[in-house]
């Protein structure tokens, strides 16, 4: 893996990891992404700071946990799975290491994909319907359907 950044390219791994692969990065070369575990080939979630050293993003209780949005303050956003093949849950991971969950009321499945520095987080449900739709998710209020320009099936980043 590498990143481009003016002209410069800067090759990393994930020592210990496993195969990686890598998501999003914010403007202080903060990275997330995820790596293969286990005989099952579950997914689980790493942060790489800015100073190359790694640490494992991994919900509580989960059994797959794919981070998949930083912002500048190391929060992160991503998806998690407490079964496999099970339902995707949201999840918020603040500066600290706690963890929220972001789940639409009423949905089947949740998944978040971006964060800004607003704490603003994007992602998709899925409804009743089994049809996925977008959100804006705000200090846990949620805005979706109808109210959002277009009405997407899913947003993706901030």
């Amino acid at each position: 893996m590498f990143v481009l950044d003016r002209g410069h390219i800067t090759a990393f791994d994930t020592p210990g990891l496993g195969p990686a692969e890598f998501q999003r990065i914010n403007n202080r070369g903060q990275i997330v992404g995820s790596y293969t575990k286990g005989a099952d080939a579950a997914l689980a979630g790493y942060l790489r700071d800015e100073r190359g050293r790694i640490t494992q993003v991994a919900v509580p209780g989960a059994v797959e946990t794919s981070p998949l949005g930083v912002d500048d303050r190391g929060e992160i956003v991503g998806n998690y799975q407490e079964e496999v093949g099970g339902a995707f849950h949201g999840f918020l991971r603040d500066e600290h290491g706690r963890y929220t969950t972001i789940e639409v009321p009423g949905a089947t499945a949740t998944q978040a994909f971006g964060i800004n520095n607003r704490d603003q987080v994007v992602g998709d449900y899925a409804g009743a319907d089994g049809v996925a739709h977008g959100y804006l998710w705000t200090a846990g209020d949620f805005t979706w359907g109808s109210t959002i320009a277009a009405r997407p099936r899913s947003l993706s980043g901030l």
